[in-house]
């Protein structure tokens, strides 16, 4: 017996291991079906707004947000998914990830957001695209790290901005530290050196959520 059809939205997911053309030709099985395709929350994934008519919308969405979270290098797929997890938990509007991070559509990565791939939208940009984007839509980036402007995460003011972390191990890269607006620290004990890139991105993400 044929298996019917009872739901009437899919997404269309584009990843490393899914060309473009493949994706495409799912996506025009399912319009043929009968399901109504959702914007592809991937910039690097955009050829499949443009081809069903979407690209008007995820543009939209991506010039209006007001609220997002930049990972610069992270290349651990369960610190990336982490991330996105709390940063749905605490609504961010969006991330962004820049430099080469781990594929969100990577098994690991997607069993680490728990779902909320589904609802926080990510874009794969490059960190001169970032900036345009961010700079057009009047969003200042604070980066997690040390530099002369440094403040404590606790004094500052997260009303429309966004937040770059990076890997534990380096930091942020000298390219996207150059675009932060500010730098903002996490105050610890003495002798403890860093945290976690999950874990860092956590705590300023419920320090912004507390300040809304």
């Amino acid at each position: 017996m044929k298996r019917q059809l009872r739901g009437t939205v899919a997404f269309a997911v584009c990843g490393s291991f899914c060309t473009l053309g493949a994706a495409v030709a799912q996506a025009e099985q399912l319009v043929r079906q009968g399901w109504e395709l959702l914007p592809v929350m991937s910039y690097a994934a955009s050829g499949l707004n443009t081809r069903f008519g979407r690209a008007d919308e995820w543009k939209a969405r991506l010039e209006t947000l007001t609220g997002h979270r930049v990972l610069d290098t992270l290349q651990d797929p369960g610190n990336v998914g982490t991330i996105l997890r709390t940063a749905d938990a605490f609504h961010a509007d969006g991330m962004f990830l820049v430099n080469g991070c781990a594929d969100l559509y990577n098994p690991k990565t997607l069993r680490a957001t728990m779902g909320a791939v589904f609802r926080c939208p990510v874009w794969t940009v490059g960190a001169e695209e970032l900036s345009a984007l961010l700079k057009k839509s009047g969003i200042p980036l604070y980066g997690a790290a040390l530099r002369e402007d440094t403040l404590d995460a606790r004094a500052v003011d997260y009303n429309r901005c966004a937040i770059a972390i990076g890997s534990e191990g380096r930091g942020l890269t000298e390219g996207v530290l150059a675009l932060c607006d500010r730098t903002i620290k996490i105050p610890m004990s003495e002798h403890c050196e860093s945290l976690n890139a999950a874990a860092a991105a956590t705590v300023l993400l419920w320090e912004a959520a507390r300040n809304d």
